[in-house]
């Protein structure tokens, strides 16, 4: 038999193969069974009879006396010949059963409901299957209209709603908030303080208003620890130097005069530290408020060198006088004036060796300066004494008398620099050697925990880094600060996964420090959060009269969650913070993505607590990517402009004239970069879920924690409220 002749009888058998039994399909709606069998004559040709059902019945027994098959006893199938199709009766095409159709696509929409609305043709079914009379037919059909032009956010334009570069957007946002912990916040500025008049008040900027808040706070807490642990050594050091004592004698020809070499040398030794801590320690020290260079300088001259004003030159020539009959009288013995210079000069070398000690900044700058000469505190008594103290005095020993002794020595790691550069994938090479990862650790919880604060990164950490057995002891260090003191969740991270440079691993572990150490540091006490909602709830009593909206407010947004992350209490109240505020303002959220995407959710949170700065109705554009739709004639009207193309570019030029508006405001708070809230982040893709709840946080510290006056109701912008419940009612 020829090759040729096999293939055709091949194709013979495979075409006289039939199913012995057919494949019945259950249509569970009219009940009955459905012969879909694949390979039937039936099914492979087109024919316009209708489709066998076998009945579902109660199981019975089949007899069939004609056929001399045997009875088929408690059987549900009827076995018959395949000949069931499917017909379309409307458009007479035929389609086989067996044919797996794909279901369409949705379409590209990205509207969000916030309340679910039940589709009105299965209310109308229901109704009328239940009940016939008219009223309730008619009340049926008033319901929907009224559901259907809720207010809600619709867009303009569709979003890309799956992102791919979340991973960049993270990296983006973690490494400006870790530069933020790791950079000092510099309390002084050459600039005059900004001032605003409104309602014949003068007003600071919001920066200088949380910088001195700050500030003042460090301050007080400051003067806590030195009356604590300073005050009785500064008590004998008093006694020591006093001129009826002199156990401790400065120089005999010491002199501070304008000209004097001493004056020279005491200004270096003064601008060694670091010049925030020495900001610190006047402070401290005197009652005096220093707010810029200009006043620093002030104080030097005035309080620690004892200058008097030109004013009164004949006390000074008496002053002049007296000191140089008491000189030559006793050579070896220096003015009440030198002596209270140098006392005040030791007192403050040992004051700021405590605050280094506790961490009192909270991104902890370095004692002193790179450039300095001395780089601890023995060093620094050492310049002193030669500089400012006699030969017969030692200072050392009078000073473990008195009850200090030096040990604060600044290392290399103090001196590290611990900035991250915003290049792609540089954040998870910097964090390999676990050096940074150890500092944000050490700086998120030294406020909290003394021991924390008096861990030395120097004796514990391996710097520099020379190899793997280096990093993962490093990266091990800050894994047992933060599961001893942070409380921080690390399974599934190992500290190999952050020495390769795992980027989701990476970003999980940052997420889970900032959730547990970086909120409950600076939202802290959380009642102060609560009350503010509590305040945002009885506003909204008073200007949302609608019931669809008190409804809407009622409603909890939750997040996707698609890092599968249970999220804590504080990020709830954060995000129903939000939700809050931009309801006063007929801006009703419905996610931590596309409602954020023009802006206008974190302009109006500036709005609300600051309208000066931000007005609503001249600074903020409202026409943009989203549409808030809040009557029946908006949603027609959006429904209408939905299709011209022309207004597209209306709607982006508005959306970039917000973010501008944004970067300009957040340059007043001072505490983060405005470049964590980029036009190319938000507007151009589907903004971050966790990069939108770190920039809220922020939000909620700058606004609330750090300002002491968000419970006035001056920050609070009431007239626009009352103005859009009048336009809405």
């Amino acid at each position: 038999m020829t090759s040729r002749n096999k293939l055709e009888n091949k194709n013979e058998k495979q075409s006289s193969i039939t199913p012995k039994r057919p494949l019945l399909s259950r249509d569970r709606v009219m009940n009955v069974f459905n012969d879909i069998s694949p390979l039937s004559d039936s099914n492979s040709r087109f024919d316009q009879t209708k489709n066998v059902h076998v009945s579902i019945t109660p199981v019975k027994t089949i007899k069939n006396d004609q056929s001399p098959k045997p009875i088929i006893q408690n059987h549900v199938f009827n076995i018959s010949r395949a000949q069931s199709k499917v017909v379309n009766n409307d458009d007479n095409t035929h389609i086989p059963v067996y044919i797996q159709r794909k279901a369409r696509p949705a379409p590209p929409t990205t509207w969000k409901a916030p309340i679910p609305i039940p589709k009105s043709s299965t209310i109308l079914k229901t109704i009328i299957e239940s009940s016939s009379s008219s009223s309730n037919i008619h009340e049926l059909l008033l319901a929907p209209s009224t559901n259907s032009f809720q207010p809600a956010i619709r867009p303009r334009i569709p979003f890309n709603l799956s992102s791919v570069n979340t991973i960049d957007k993270q990296t983006h946002a973690y490494t400006i908030w870790l530069n933020g912990l790791f950079t000092p916040v510099d309390f002084m500025s050459n600039t005059t303080i900004s001032q605003s008049i409104s309602n014949e008040q003068t007003t600071k900027t919001l920066n200088s208003l949380v910088e001195s808040n700050r500030w003042h706070t460090l301050r007080d807490h400051a003067r806590e620890i030195f009356i604590r642990d300073v005050q009785s050594i500064a008590a004998k050091i008093s006694a020591d130097i006093d001129i009826s004592q002199c156990r401790i004698n400065p120089k005999s020809d010491l002199s501070f005069s304008p000209r004097a070499v001493n004056r020279q040398a005491l200004f270096n030794f003064i601008s060694s530290y670091n010049r925030i801590w020495f900001h610190l320690a006047m402070e401290v020290l005197f009652p005096i408020n220093i707010e810029n260079d200009q006043q620093m300088k002030f104080a030097i001259d005035q309080y620690l060198l004892q200058s008097t004003n030109n004013t009164s030159s004949e006390t000074n020539t008496k002053k002049t006088i007296l000191n140089n009959n008491n000189n030559n009288n006793n050579n070896k013995t220096a003015s009440v004036q030198i002596r209270l210079t140098v006392k005040n000069l030791m007192i403050i070398v040992i004051f700021l060796e405590h605050a280094k000690l506790l961490r009192l900044i909270d991104n902890d700058p370095c004692l002193y300066n790179r450039d300095s000469k001395f780089k601890s505190t023995k060093e620094s008594i050492d310049v002193l004494s030669l500089d400012f103290i006699s030969s017969d005095t030692n200072l050392l020993r009078r000073l473990k008398l008195a009850g200090y002794e030096p040990t604060y020595k600044q290392t290399s790691l103090d001196e590290f620099n611990y900035l991250l550069s915003n290049n792609e994938n540089k954040l998870f090479d910097d964090l390999k050697d676990g050096i940074r990862l150890t500092r944000c650790t050490q700086i998120l919880l030294a406020s909290t925990n003394e021991h924390v604060a008096r861990f030395n990164l120097s004796n514990k950490l391996k710097c520099p880094v020379v190899n793997l057995v280096h990093k993962l002891l490093n990266i091990d260090q800050a894994f047992e600060l933060l599961q001893k003191y942070g409380n921080v969740n690390l399974t599934g991270i190992s500290n190999k996964d952050i020495m390769n440079g795992n980027k989701q691993i990476t970003l999980e572990l940052l997420w889970r420090i900032f959730i547990s150490c970086y909120l409950s540091k600076h939202l802290s006490p959380i009642d102060k959060l609560n009350q503010e909602i509590v305040i945002l709830k009885e506003n909204l009593s008073k200007f949302s009269s609608n019931p669809i909206e008190q409804q809407l407010i009622t409603i909890d947004l939750t997040p996707l969650q698609k890092q599968h992350v249970e999220f804590t209490p504080t990020i709830h109240l954060l995000i129903k913070w939000v939700q809050l505020i931009c309801a006063h303002y007929k801006f009703w959220l419905y996610d931590l993505q596309e409602s954020f995407a023009d802006g206008r959710a974190l302009l109006y949170i500036i709005s609300y607590y600051l309208p000066s700065l931000c007005d609503y109705k001249r600074d903020i554009k409202h026409v943009t990517t989203l549409a808030t739709c809040q009557t029946r004639d908006e949603h027609i009207e959006f429904n209408l402009e939905l299709g011209q193309q022309q207004l597209t570019n209306v709607y982006e030029r508005n959306v970039k004239s917000n973010f501008r508006l944004l970067e300009e405001c957040i340059k007043q708070f001072g505490t983060f970069s405005y470049d964590l809230v980029k036009y190319e982040s938000y507007a151009k893709d589907i903004p971050d879920e966790r990069c939108t709840i770190m920039t809220l946080a922020m939000f909620a510290y700058d606004l609330i924690f750090s300002n002491n006056n968000n419970n006035d109701n001056n920050f609070r912008h009431q007239p626009i409220f009352q103005e859009l419940k009048e336009k809405y009612s």
